[in-house]
């Protein structure tokens, strides 16, 4: 690199001893102790950027390239924008199917030529049958709009006098909804009652008290806002510089009491529970809910006491299997959902030996399983 430079060989040539000394050792000693120090500024002033023009030049070309990919993609949307405008196909006036943009521009054309001069055809008539069909004013309510207004109409306290009562009545039809088993032989007397108490009629799945409630096998689809309220929360947790004890304790405090709300009710799906710890895996080891970096330890471990070298957390699946069995079908036949499981299934048998029959519901049986779980000892599970 240094045989190149122009100024390498006047550098060499300049202390250079004579060939005919009779000292030659001695003075070839003297001459590379002189031009090592001059070299080596030599190596500073001439190629001691080498590194800076090298970065520089990568950044250039990281920016060229970067710069070609937003023109193209500036490029490209645009070219799909200006597609999207494009209309390929129209029917005409007879209704046939016209194609390509001539033929397409000639049919408009036409028609906006035929509008010139050309008054607005009368519209149908309206449909009294269609007008008639639900609800009409009274009598007394086509007075009412037919007086004109006052001064005192138009004060706030007049307005909220009038509509006061009517709001508070429908406040509370409009919250409240009706579920039936629609192949049940009273369907047609829901029906009635829906239409003699202005009632809303409900299907399944539904939500009540934050829980949903399904007449079937409970999936991740009915688990969504549980699912999106815990990812909302890591995102906005993301954007802090917060510790890796801050990211623990959030994780065990407030993730963990919006799930534990509805692990107490049900046993929820497994994909449900994968889904759920890989999420707060990755916010405690990278900070985000993107997988970014290998676990230090698995997660199991990381759910142990800390006595024993965890860090305390709470595993979702041990949980909501602990909660569930909470349950006290055995004890508490005082309560009124105790009682009617006793009477629907267990009728006068003993719990711990009871199996659930074949046409058990999905929930029921899932309550009968964690009860055989931990019958069996609870065996645990390593990863």
């Amino acid at each position: 690199m240094w045989c190149f430079h122009k100024d390498f060989p006047a550098l060499i040539s300049a202390h250079k001893p004579e060939s005919s000394s009779p000292q030659k050792i001695q003075q070839l000693w003297e001459y590379h102790t002189q031009l090592r120090p001059l070299l080596r500024k030599f190596n500073k002033d001439k190629f001691g950027d080498l590194k800076e023009q090298q970065e520089q030049a990568r950044l250039k070309l990281s920016a060229i390239q970067l710069e070609d990919d937003c023109s193209k993609l500036i490029f490209t949307k645009s070219k799909q924008r200006k597609l999207a405008t494009y209309i390929y196909s129209l029917k005409d006036n007879t209704g046939t199917t016209v194609e390509g943009f001539d033929a397409v521009g000639q049919v408009m054309v036409k028609f906006y030529i035929s509008l010139m001069g050309t008054n607005t055809p009368h519209k149908a008539p309206l449909s009294m049958g269609v007008v008639n069909t639900g609800p009409l004013l009274t009598t007394d309510q086509q007075v009412a709009l037919c007086k004109p207004f006052t001064d005192q109409s138009n004060q706030p306290s007049f307005l909220f006098q009038t509509i006061n009562l009517p709001v508070q009545t429908a406040i509370a039809v409009v919250s409240s909804n009706i579920l039936g088993a629609r192949h049940a032989p009273w369907y047609s007397l829901h029906q009635n009652f829906l239409q003699a108490t202005q009632l809303q009629d409900s299907h399944f799945p539904v939500t009540y008290l934050g829980v949903p409630i399904s007449d079937g096998r409970l999936s991740k689809i009915h688990c969504r806002s549980l699912m999106d309220k815990i990812t909302t929360r890591i995102y906005i947790w993301a954007m802090r510089n917060l510790s890796f004890v801050d990211r623990a304790l959030l994780t065990n405090s407030v993730i963990f009491s919006a799930f534990n709300y509805g692990a107490s009710i049900f046993l929820l799906p497994n994909e449900v529970l994968k889904q759920l710890t890989k999420l707060c895996r990755n916010y405690l080891w990278s900070g985000t809910a993107d997988f970014k970096r290998i676990p230090h330890i698995s997660w199991n471990t990381t759910c142990l006491p800390k006595s024993k070298g965890g860090l305390g957390l709470k595993n979702f699946e041990a949980w909501n299997k602990a909660t569930v069995a909470k349950l006290a079908i055995s004890t508490k036949k005082d309560v009124l959902w105790v009682k009617w499981v006793h009477s629907r299934y267990i009728k006068e048998r003993e719990w711990w030996d009871y199996t659930p029959p074949h046409e058990a519901s999905w929930y029921w049986k899932k309550i009968c399983a964690i009860k055989e779980y931990f019958k069996g000892g609870c065996p645990t599970r390593r990863s």
